[in-house]
């Protein structure tokens, strides 16, 4: 036997001081006692929350599962209407009309702009201020749903460029001001 050791039973114990152990200092390796075992309602009611916290680890899982899928699924649907929606955005020269345009300003305007001598033609005689006045339903009516659609956003940019005001504005400006200078001289 070594020195610094000690047996005892079947087993050596090395002591760290090299000398040996007195048998009343060895550590004695008790076993722990188990937790008393709960009645059987509680074991009962423990299993059913395990089983439903697995029950809800899954069905998280399979609810982000087909979140994912979903929105995968909307991706893809959108990105297909992107493509399928594709615009036709026509570069056309600089040219403008206002609310005083005369009708011969009016066609070749129509006709810078790209529209058909078919559309130009129905605009025969139409001056500045009454092209101005058509809203979008009736120009899709007159030109058709596209071509009416385009003729309508051309028009609204000429009406922001020149600073056209309908009377009903230039009304609303008029009786404000009225108003107030009544209230300034009162």
């Amino acid at each position: 036997m070594p020195i610094g050791s000690e047996t005892r039973g079947s087993k050596t114990i090395a002591c760290h001081l090299h000398r040996p152990l007195h048998p009343c200092r060895l550590p004695l390796r008790r076993p722990l006692p188990r937790p008393p075992s709960p009645p059987e309602s509680e074991k009962s009611s423990q299993f059913q929350r395990a089983q439903s916290r697995r029950q809800s680890v899954r069905s998280t899982v399979s609810a982000e599962d087909r979140m994912q899928e979903e929105l995968v699924n909307v991706l893809t649907l959108v990105r297909e209407r992107n493509k399928e929606r594709h615009l036709d955005i026509k570069q056309t020269p600089e040219s403008y009309i206002d609310q005083k345009s005369s009708p011969n300003d009016v066609r070749q305007w129509l006709d810078k702009k790209g529209f058909s001598v078919k559309i130009q033609d129905k605009f025969i005689g139409v001056g500045g201020h009454h092209l101005f006045d058509f809203k979008k339903p009736e120009l899709e009516a007159i030109c058709g749903k596209d071509e009416g659609r385009r003729l309508y956003s051309q028009l609204n940019i000429q009406k922001a460029i020149s600073g056209y005001q309908t009377v009903r504005t230039t009304e609303l400006k008029a009786i404000l001001a009225k108003a107030r200078q009544k209230i300034e001289t009162d």
